[in-house]
């Protein structure tokens, strides 16, 4: 009887909630719209899917100050978007409160990106209280439908478009706010201006092309095989025997990747293995470069950010059809995409497929190459 009443004790805490409209809240206006807040705390690549947003909200909002509340790992991706005026770093806990207690009442409109009800959205957002919150389309949470939450005076209804992408879902609620309709999008990653030291700089290790290669994703179980990384990372080197390869890591693994490489590649100078840093945008530099040639990688971020420099990518994602079709990054290049079996992991990817992906984005490459000289 008392797991039956839960959902519905649940729906009635979330009416109370997010029943009320917010204490500064009157009729919208975009012209007094002065100050906005995007809610974007999570994870790394989720900051990347929505910089199509930033410049949106820059158009419609040519004069306000726009500000993104973000979390530790994912604010250096935007420190030096020109959309951006702050980026307020939030974590759990009371330094986390701090900072909603000091910005609180600063902004005009919070934007929640969220395509679900989140509780601990709405409490922050009540505690910011900003005159408007807006969201993208909310399927609603314990049989409350989320159009029906007073507290998000803004919110379209849902998306018509054949696109499911994440950003698409965020280009609709641009347009909702009066941006104009668009028709596909890309991502915008900025590095420092003056190119003071993000990742490793273009010295002798990285003055011939180079291909990028990653082995791990979000999580043990989302990793290439070590086998199959090892034989993508032959036929790069024997692909095009001018080029090196950056075998990428992180500081969890960097020990590990740096002995594998030692026992499989000796003191071969073309097999590079950078010792990383906290920062994930040390990583992405490279992937800026205009010698990189290409990124193999699972389903990380650095696939978004391939994305945004116009990489060509061979990545491999778990089976979840749906998951794909919300993240997939758009592509103006080059791309394969291969899938496992499995969909939570990556168990059960064909090797065969992988390496036939590897050859043809060097024989793409190489097409380009040869294009661009006879040009």
């Amino acid at each position: 009887m008392l797991l039956k009443l839960k959902p519905y004790l649940k729906s009635i805490l979330l009416q109370h909630v997010a029943a009320r409209r917010l204490r500064r809240d009157t009729d919208y206006e975009r012209s007094s719209v002065r100050t906005i807040l995007v809610l974007r705390f999570d994870r790394i690549g989720d900051m990347v899917v929505t910089t199509p947003l930033f410049s949106q909200l820059r158009q419609i909002f040519p004069s306000s100050e726009i500000s993104v509340l973000c979390s530790k790992s994912n604010a250096s991706v935007i420190l030096h978007n020109p959309h951006i005026s702050s980026c307020p770093v939030w974590a759990p806990g009371v330094a986390g409160l701090k900072t909603l207690v000091r910005i609180r009442k600063r902004y005009d409109l919070v934007i929640d990106l969220n395509h679900s009800v989140i509780w601990r959205d709405l409490l922050i957002i009540r505690l910011l209280s900003p005159r408007w919150a807006a969201s993208v389309f909310k399927e609603g949470r314990y049989g409350v439908p989320g159009r029906t939450l007073p507290i998000y005076r803004l919110m379209p209804g849902p998306d018509q478009s054949p696109d499911k992408r994440i950003s698409r879902k965020y280009q609709h609620l641009a347009e909702y706010l009066g941006g104009k309709e668009t028709h596909g999008f890309r991502y915008e990653v900025f590095l420092p201006p003056n190119q003071q030291r993000v990742g490793i700089q273009p010295g002798p290790e990285l003055s011939k092309p180079f291909w990028v290669v990653n082995q791990h994703g979000g999580r043990p179980q989302m990793s290439i095989r070590l086998d199959d990384l090892k034989s993508a990372i032959e036929i790069l080197l024997n692909a095009d025997l001018q080029a090196d390869v950056l075998w990428v890591s992180s500081p969890v693994n960097y020990a590990s990747v740096r002995s594998i490489a030692a026992r499989w590649f000796g003191e071969n100078p073309r097999v590079l293995t950078p010792e990383p840093t906290d920062n994930v945008m040390d990583a992405v530099r490279p992937l800026s470069l205009q010698n990189c040639l290409g990124l193999i990688s699972p389903d990380t971020s650095l696939i978004h950010f391939a994305s945004a420099f116009k990489r060509p990518t061979v990545i491999i994602f778990a089976n979840e059809p749906e998951l794909y079709a919300q993240w997939s990054p758009p592509n103006e290049t080059w791309s394969q995409h291969i899938f496992s079996d499995d969909p939570k992991s990556l168990r059960g990817y064909q090797s065969s497929e992988l390496f036939s992906a590897v050859k043809q984005m060097t024989e793409f490459v190489a097409r380009s190459a040869t294009v661009g000289l006879s040009c």
